[in-house]
């Protein structure tokens, strides 16, 4: 298994999608998902080894004839908490198991992930006005926000976090006239 272009650095909550080559080096054709429940999948470890997301990108396998290559399109998603983590691409069985325990995997990759704070809350409303698509997008935001500073352990999120319930109060309001 080979993979092209492992991120060294992500934005938390950042979507990408790897280019991953994977060979059978069995003597034996693997069947499609379909049949096998062979998927090739991700997860993510924090840099002491714990295991900060079990299951992230997940794309079934299809039949693989032995030595034969193929590459697969992995989409992952950067775990929503900073600091250097671990991407581990494997093979797992659905239901069963990992082909590879987590340090013996044939490809793991150091990840940096950083967080950018949302804008703050004044220059949001206003950029937006009440239509439906920005009730929406102040959703998004406010959604945002909230694991921004729910996941801080910074005395300084206090502020923050009640002008986001205001936000969401006011999303709640806006709603409730739209209807």
């Amino acid at each position: 298994m080979n993979a092209a272009a492992i991120p060294d650095l992500l934005t938390a909550g950042e979507r990408r999608t790897i280019s991953v080559v994977i060979e059978n080096l069995s003597a034996l054709t693997w069947p499609a998902a379909e049949v096998s429940n062979l998927y090739l999948a991700n997860r993510w470890l924090d840099g002491t080894g714990n295991v900060i997301i079990w299951v992230d990108g997940r794309v079934p396998l299809p039949e693989l004839p032995p030595r034969t290559p193929v590459a697969l399109s992995l989409p992952i998603t950067a775990p929503s908490v900073a600091g250097d983590v671990q991407l581990i691409i494997d093979v797992v069985e659905e239901g069963d198991s990992w082909f590879y325990l987590p340090q013996e995997t044939p490809l793991p990759g150091r990840v940096k992930v950083v967080y950018e704070p949302p804008p703050p809350v004044d220059e949001v409303l206003a950029e937006l006005s009440a239509t439906r698509a920005n009730v929406d997008q102040l959703r998004k935001y406010v959604s945002e926000l909230h694991t921004h500073y729910e996941t801080s352990t910074s005395w300084k999120v206090t502020r923050p976090l009640r002008a986001a319930k205001m936000v969401a109060r006011r999303l709640a309001g806006l709603a409730t006239r739209q209807n």
